[in-house]
């Protein structure tokens, strides 16, 4: 036979749980009965722009969210709440070539977001009513390539000329207000060691990280004509120059050895008469009686040319 006295403590120790069970069905049903019903509320939506036309970007100003009133069943509206659903935008369906914005009027506007919310919610009073969508026209120009290089060449090599590239210019894509202020672009550092031949290297643009710009190709191709150099000697007359009618000036020495190096196949080409050298008289050192040899004509192909002699000195004779 059970003790009573356990039975009575059995039977409050189950009292409270049995009451909670009631209190939680009673407010599923009364959720269930205040959300099934059509209600009216506030929401929001975050646009998403897409299929933006090529020959534009969107401005930051762009608006990004817009807010509305809505009437459905509590439940669907509480999932729109905490779901935040993003309404995709084609730009390209309202854009008009040539103009700085896209304007969506309201009925627009309003078929596009109640498409994507489905029919089983009414959307209305739009905020902001209508979308001004501000837009940077894209402009395109041709920007010249300037290469980077770090070459060390073999004893008795050089460049012929500067290293350039192929092609020697790309095409860069910036909104307008940024285009004029590209001018050129660099390449990538090319490094070569111990070179005795023409170089050829595929090499990248150096290009900036900025926003919205692009490159068109992005690498190009260094070039670097090398030859080999031997070390030429030519005795060329100096000519004596502004000196006054009233006397007579003779140079010590009368012409200067001049020394160049020369690409190997181009040695039996120069001859002294490729050179002009002069003195000006009016220019001398009047103190210690000399004066200073000047180059003014030479093959211009030809980077380094020395004298010998630099200085030369002169005799007076008065007439």
């Amino acid at each position: 036979m059970k003790d009573p006295k356990k039975q009575r403590r059995s039977y409050k120790n189950t009292k409270p749980r049995v009451f909670l069970f009631f209190l939680v069905l009673a407010v599923l049903f009364w959720i269930l009965t205040k959300f099934s019903k059509e209600i009216n509320g506030t929401t929001s939506v975050q646009l998403s722009y897409g299929s933006v036309p090529q020959e534009v970007i969107l401005a930051e100003t762009s608006s990004q969210e817009i807010t509305f009133d809505v009437t459905a069943n509590g439940f669907t509206i509480l999932l729109h709440k905490l779901r935040r659903p993003e309404v995709p935008i084609a730009l390209n369906a309202y854009y008009q070539e040539g103009e700085n914005n896209i304007t969506i009027s309201n009925e627009q506007l309003l078929g596009v977001i109640q498409r994507e919310l489905g029919g089983d919610i009414v959307v209305r009073n739009l905020q902001p009513a209508s979308l001004q969508i501000q837009l940077d026209q894209m402009i395109a120009k041709k920007v010249h390539v300037v290469p980077t290089t770090e070459i060390e060449f073999r004893e008795g090599f050089q460049a012929i000329d500067s290293a350039y590239t192929q092609p020697d210019s790309v095409t860069v894509r910036a909104p307008k207000r940024m285009i004029d202020s590209i001018g050129t672009i660099t390449t990538q550092l090319l490094k070569a060691k111990d070179v005795a031949a023409n170089l050829s290297a595929n090499v990248g643009l150096d290009v900036p990280k900025r926003n919205h710009v692009s490159w068109e190709p992005t690498s190009v191709t260094v070039k670097l004509n090398v030859t080999e150099y031997v070390q030429k000697e030519l005795t060329v007359p100096i000519q004596l120059i502004n000196v006054p009618s009233n006397m007579s000036v003779k140079l010590v020495p009368e012409s200067v050895l001049l020394r160049m190096n020369i690409p190997i196949q181009r040695f039996q080409q120069v001859s002294a008469n490729d050179f002009s050298v002069v003195c000006d008289y009016a220019n001398r050192n009047k103190e210690e009686n000399f004066m200073l040899p000047e180059l003014l004509k030479k093959p211009k192909w030809l980077r380094e040319v020395e004298f010998e002699d630099k200085k030369i000195d002169y005799l007076i004779f008065k007439q």
